[in-house]
């Protein structure tokens, strides 16, 4: 009886010390899985949850707070609804081959970097 319950403490203390990883916000997913086919990123951008794992990629907690893609090579435009990543702070898309109009960046009220020269 003393060992099982030593057991479960063990067992208990286990899961309290494990971390459990947050998926991105639902929206931030949807716009960097957008971003991932326009901009036409290679295979580091796979799967649905940007916060795990996407090269480049910065989160807080489960919203993408910054993209780090310069010099990539990369072609393509950036998705119309980009605005929609409200917690992103930083933006390096430098040295790449994009084109077409910037999309609004209206509501980025986190914005405080933009990196895009050619």
């Amino acid at each position: 009886m003393k060992g099982d319950w030593l057991w479960w403490c063990l067992w208990v203390c286990f899961c309290l010390s494990c971390s459990v990883d947050a998926a991105t916000d639902s929206t931030d997913a949807q716009v960097m899985a957008e971003m991932a086919k326009t901009v036409k990123v290679d295979s580091t951008w796979t799967g649905m949850d940007p916060c795990s794992g996407w090269m480049g990629v910065s989160c807080s907690e489960t919203k993408v707070t910054g993209i780090n893609i310069q010099a990539m090579n990369l072609e393509g435009t950036l998705p119309a609804d980009f605005n929609k990543l409200s917690a992103l702070s930083s933006i390096s898309m430098q040295r790449n081959l994009l084109s077409g109009p910037l999309p609004s960046f209206s509501g980025l009220s986190n914005l405080q970097s933009v990196f895009l020269g050619s």
